[in-house]
């Protein structure tokens, strides 16, 4: 759950709370975490600012991935359309499982999740394979160095599975 809301203060806040649902498919939840954070106006800051560093490191990403061997990338691909997707990548490595990729990525403390991101039946059009998909977010905080570890890392991986 969300929520957004704006003290008399003028503190903007936002309310995150987690809930799980009981086994049993009962009604019953339980609230395992909750969070609330406030910013003041002078922390809030203009979104398209972090909305074009991000499209930089997209694209950054973008080209760096498309230059290894065996990586396929899925959705938009062309620098001149990054505004046109979410800084989230969907790729694989031809022979090379998602969920090894995901592990080995682990062990360098470099987060990626894998499956099929809750979209199977765009899965099974051919876009990959049954295993899923590997997927990389990036935030507004990431850098270029980060980037430049990871597609180190995928490159190390890739050499090792040759």
């Amino acid at each position: 759950m969300l929520q957004l809301f704006q003290q008399t203060s003028g503190e903007l806040c936002l309310v995150i709370a987690n809930r799980l649902h009981a086994a049993d498919q009962s009604s019953s939840t339980r609230l395992i975490s909750m969070a609330i954070v406030c910013y003041t106006p002078a922390q809030i800051f203009d979104i398209t600012d972090c909305g074009i560093h991000t499209g930089d490191i997209l694209a950054c990403l973008l080209k760096e991935l498309q230059q290894l061997p065996r990586v396929s990338t899925y959705g938009v691909r062309d620098p001149e359309h990054i505004a046109r997707r979410v800084p989230t990548i969907c790729f694989n490595i031809r022979e090379v499982k998602p969920a090894t990729v995901t592990s080995e990525l682990a062990v360098r403390a470099i987060g990626v999740r894998d499956g099929n991101m809750y979209s199977p039946r765009l899965l099974k059009r051919g876009i990959s394979s049954d295993d899923g998909a590997v997927r990389a977010s990036l935030v507004h905080y990431n850098t270029e160095e980060e980037i430049d570890r990871f597609i180190e890392a995928l490159a190390s991986l890739i050499a090792n599975s040759a």
